[in-house]
């Protein structure tokens, strides 16, 4: 097997000061955090679902999934959909880094038994784990992840929870609280509210009120009957283009020999 055939393209992220990454031909866009909208009964570490274009898909947090308390949410936050056999999903990531080629040879399904990363649920939801230098990236196994999702009987009717909640004046009103009773461990209870991201100031809830908006509109059909894909390239001051079934791959090069 040649180096290019063991190499598999990821889309890297950070998250809760973890870094994991995802098979990059699952990944279906990345857009910043949204208004999201709460699902009854759902899962803990699903955290309310996007409508994607009339496309109701569920967000998940890995950091609730692996058991952690919660943190913050932030403007910055980034929504990664993945898009696994007709399952989609979306997870929350505080920094979207760049696709790499991870050479699968130098994956190893296990850590060592003083590691601390064993607390994790690595047996159902991470594929192997990649140490580079100081920084250990979890891979994970979108098949369990997503079949996890699509296991649950989840409940994605975007009328259920609007915007109603919301007063003229953009600030909440009264949200009912109710604590999860399920837990059996030593951790805090988790505290589940009917509204997203409760602390979220007027002007960021307005921010996260206008992306949710943009990402609710479809897209305007067109005819595209008798256009032909083309990739377009400048070079020098003109613009060229080349028919895109003849595009192999487009790579970024500083030497030629």
């Amino acid at each position: 097997m040649t180096n290019h055939q063991a190499n598999q393209y990821y889309l890297s992220f950070q998250h809760n000061q973890l870094q994991y990454a995802v098979p990059a031909i699952a990944v279906q866009e990345v857009f910043y955090l949204p208004q999201l909208n709460i699902i009854p009964e759902a899962p803990d570490d699903i955290i309310g679902s996007v409508n994607l274009r009339g496309d109701i898909i569920p967000v998940m947090d890995l950091n609730l999934r692996f058991g952690y308390p919660p943190i913050d949410h932030h403007l910055t936050d980034s929504i990664i959909i993945l898009n696994w056999q007709e399952i989609k999903l979306g997870i929350v990531a505080n920094q979207v880094n760049d696709v790499e080629a991870i050479d699968t040879q130098v994956i190893t399904p296990e850590l060592s038994h003083d590691h601390p990363f064993l607390d994790l649920k690595q047996n159902r939801f991470l594929d192997g784990f990649l140490q580079k230098d100081e920084t250990l990236t979890l891979l994970l196994n979108l098949e369990k992840l997503l079949r996890y999702v699509d296991d649950h009987d989840l409940n994605l009717d975007d009328d259920l929870f609007s915007l109603d909640e919301f007063s003229e004046d953009g600030e909440i009103d009264e949200f009912s609280l109710e604590i999860d009773q399920k837990k059996v461990d030593d951790s805090p209870p988790i505290v589940k509210h009917n509204l997203f991201w409760p602390q979220a100031t007027a002007q960021e809830r307005q921010v996260l009120t206008t992306r949710g908006d943009r990402l609710r509109e479809r897209l305007r059909l067109r005819d595209l009957s008798g256009l032909q894909p083309v990739s377009v390239f400048k070079l020098g001051q003109e613009f060229f283009g080349i028919n895109l079934p003849y595009i192999r791959e487009f790579i970024d090069f500083k030497q030629v020999t």
